[in-house]
């Protein structure tokens, strides 16, 4: 690889846009797969090298040389290659000894579209606060964007109506007090699923440059965007995990995805994860809440205490520090803290325990 690191430098110092070039140098690096050759393992090799080496030394008396070649020469036997071939093995591991094995190939024009979505993902990490506006659209729609959202542990609220159309507000990276750069890249993330729909417009509130000056990024389906998102990679691991878990329990229960949006007094939107029933005619829904922020599921806890007529779950990562007291006894909402996974057999004892008394 340092040849090609070479010559790409090579490439970008001949333009006299230099970082525009870069761009495009650092997308192509990314359909990349680089690695060491297949039948090798380095660090193995070294080892073995250092150790034969150690007792060759060891073996010497005082005044005899040590000779590196005759190791060199004992490990290429032992692995049925030239000391050339071993040498070149030794350190395929590094970044600059690394091989270039496949790359995904890409059209000029698909290179200039990645390039463009890339600039607006770049600037998305100095927001504050980003405002998207969809004209009136379907529930599947919305859905589909919720879930993504989610897949990316984003902290947003929802307004609006399929008849009027939608307003989401999403926390910006600098609104936050840690994690900015993590939660910076998931929203860079997300962009491609909203520029993969059509009838949106986004307004994100900027800190730029040093002195992080206030500055306004407007985007809309009109600016030419291509997205190279796909809509069947959307959703979080803890919920496949836990459909997959809970499917196998011996219990009474079933469990689905949820695809019911509940319009709250506020104008706000609803929409669970998960919907389990049983007998046809118990039913809770469950929200996972593996967000940045954990003052959003006190928000969360306070907008269902509407009448909404359900039961509902709410699970919260451990590493927000929310405690289950927070959900009252008499209400019909329960908070399940979990920690890598939720588990199915507590979600089981949870459903259980809201029912027991209809």
């Amino acid at each position: 690889m340092e040849e090609l690191d070479e010559a790409l430098r090579k490439v970008a110092d001949a333009e006299p846009n230099r970082m525009q070039v870069a761009g495009f140098i650092k997308l192509l690096r990314d359909r990349c797969e680089i690695g060491t050759a297949p039948e090798c393992d380095p660090a193995a090799l070294r080892a073995e090298v250092f150790r034969l080496a150690t007792q060759q030394r060891r073996a010497l008396g005082i005044r005899e040389p040590f000779h590196r070649s005759a190791v060199i020469d004992a490990c290429a036997a032992r692995h049925h290659c030239t000391p050339e071939q071993l040498e070149s093995m030794l350190f395929a591991d590094l970044p600059g000894a690394q091989l270039l094995s496949s790359m995904q190939p890409i059209t000029p024009i698909d290179l200039l579209h990645r390039y463009n979505l890339a600039l607006a993902q770049g600037i998305l990490l100095r927001s504050t606060q980003v405002t998207i506006h969809l004209v009136p659209t379907t529930a599947t729609r919305i859905r589909q964007l919720i879930r993504a959202m989610r897949f990316r542990r984003l902290m947003f609220q929802i307004t609006g109506s399929a008849q009027s159309g939608y307003e989401i507000v999403l926390d910006g990276p600098m609104s936050l007090f840690e994690s900015t750069q993590r939660y910076g890249i998931q929203l860079a993330l997300f962009l491609p699923a909203l520029v993969a729909e059509e009838g949106w417009s986004l307004k994100a509130r900027l800190r730029w440059g040093k002195e992080r000056k206030e500055a306004v990024l407007s985007i809309s389906d009109q600016d030419g965007f291509v997205s190279p998102y796909r809509k069947d990679s959307t959703e979080l691991e803890e919920i496949s995990t836990l459909v997959e878990s809970f499917s196998r329990l011996d219990c009474p229960w079933s469990v689905r995805r949820s695809s019911r949006i509940f319009h709250l007094q506020n104008q706000s939107l609803f929409v669970p994860d998960l919907v389990f029933e049983k007998d046809n005619k118990l039913r809770v829904y469950l929200e996972a809440f593996g967000t940045w922020n954990r003052d959003a599921v006190f928000d969360r806890v306070q907008i269902l205490q509407q009448e909404l007529g359900e039961r509902f779950i709410l699970a919260v990562s451990k590493k927000l520090r929310v405690s289950p007291e927070i959900a009252c006894d008499d209400f019909p909402l329960r908070i399940l803290v979990y920690g890598s996974a939720i588990s199915a057999h507590s979600v089981w004892r949870l459903l259980e325990d809201i029912v027991k008394d209809v």
